[in-house]
């Protein structure tokens, strides 16, 4: 019985692509989405088709990081809410969840955000000494593609 060489794997070579990118609004794609009247998928081919209010935020998610009390008394992130459907989101409120005196939200830009058009908004964060604080952002509005949530969290840390 003649014996056979062994074989060394040799994994896959890894390509990385990085971009860097000013604001995240895809292009709704339709994919597996349903038309409120039909049930049947949207197409781009359909120049009738409507797509309901999608309310989009970037960042995703907000990660204040470990911050000093001592050093910062309050930090601030952008926050876009862009919508990527037909028709007009109208945002009521942006609330803080369970920690309000954490976390808080400044001057919403527009309330009124058109189709492919955005808006922005503050979110602050107060450092607690030796506390991590995750909590969220809400966002209601009277529209579909509400409530959209942001997920936030912040470590107050002081220096030795």
């Amino acid at each position: 019985m003649k014996r056979r060489p062994l074989r060394i794997y040799t994994p896959p070579r890894l390509l990385l692509v990085a971009s860097v990118g000013l604001c995240f609004a895809p292009m709704v794609s339709g994919c597996g989405e349903a038309g409120p009247e039909t049930g049947q998928p949207y197409t781009e081919d359909d120049p009738e088709a409507t797509y309901p209010p999608a309310l989009e935020l970037d960042p995703l998610a907000i990660d204040f990081g470990a911050v000093d009390p001592d050093q910062v008394v309050q930090i601030h992130r952008i926050v876009s809410a862009c919508n990527q459907g037909d028709s007009t989101v109208h945002i009521q409120d942006i609330t803080i969840r369970d920690q309000p005196e954490v976390f808080e939200i400044h001057s919403l830009d527009n309330p009124a955000v058109e189709p492919n058009a955005c808006s922005v908004f503050m979110v602050g964060y107060r450092p607690q000494p030796g506390q991590v604080s995750e909590d969220a952002a809400l966002i209601a509005c009277e529209d579909d593609g509400c409530p959209v949530e942001l997920p936030l969290r912040g470590e107050g840390v002081t220096a030795r």
